[in-house]
């Protein structure tokens, strides 16, 4: 029953892994890890939480399993997350770059140091990318769940806009000057056209 749930929850890394290392592994996780639950939509987290456990321990597990299987978990996290969204906290035709975008929480920020997004049985890296992959994994109104590769710039901006109440102008010439460019201004209308993009 076990070896079922993971299958279905973590397709790619099962059609990738031969037979014999899928089931040594799923037998590991059985006999090693102790849940912290017993609801069965969350054994994927407890299987993330396990391999966790391996990273560094001399285990022969590949170097992207890892952030694989929190890549394919996230997919069933936010496809069954239960949240309303408030209507009345945020205006919907408020001005993007004077205002502060409202991030949903449906909408999450995720990087990785593989390209998670492009592993199959015919393309896994042996080593990871220079620079991380930025994803945003995104429910919506039909609950199809979408994932969204986005430059570093949009990864600050969606990371500053989830921890803070400034405007966005402000956070963009915030970025500027961590860029060190020497017109800001590019960098504000650039980032404009990213939000109203995100907001599409």
């Amino acid at each position: 029953n076990i070896e079922g749930l993971l299958s279905g929850n973590f397709p790619v890394i099962r059609e990738i892994l031969d037979d014999e290392t899928w089931i040594d592994l799923v037998h590991a996780f059985y006999r090693e890890h102790l849940c912290q639950t017993h609801l069965f939509p969350e054994v994927p987290r407890e299987f993330i939480r396990f391999l966790e456990t391996r990273v560094g321990q001399g285990e022969n597990d590949p170097g992207w399993l890892l952030e694989l299987a929190h890549y394919e978990w996230v997919e069933l996290a936010i496809s069954t997350l239960d949240v309303e969204i408030e209507q009345t906290i945020f205006d919907p035709n408020g001005d993007l770059l004077t205002g502060t975008p409202v991030i949903s929480p449906l909408a999450w920020m995720l990087s990785y140091h593989f390209p998670v997004h492009q592993i199959s049985p015919t393309f896994q890296p042996q080593t990871p990318c220079k620079d991380p992959i930025h994803l945003i994994v995104y429910r919506d109104e039909d609950f199809a769940v979408h994932f969204m590769e986005v430059n570093a710039v949009t990864a600050r901006l969606m990371q500053l806009l989830n921890n803070t109440h400034e405007s966005c102008q402000y956070l963009l010439q915030q970025i500027a000057v961590e860029l060190n460019h020497p017109n800001p201004e590019i960098v504000i209308q650039g980032g404009l056209e990213i939000i109203k993009n995100l907001q599409a």
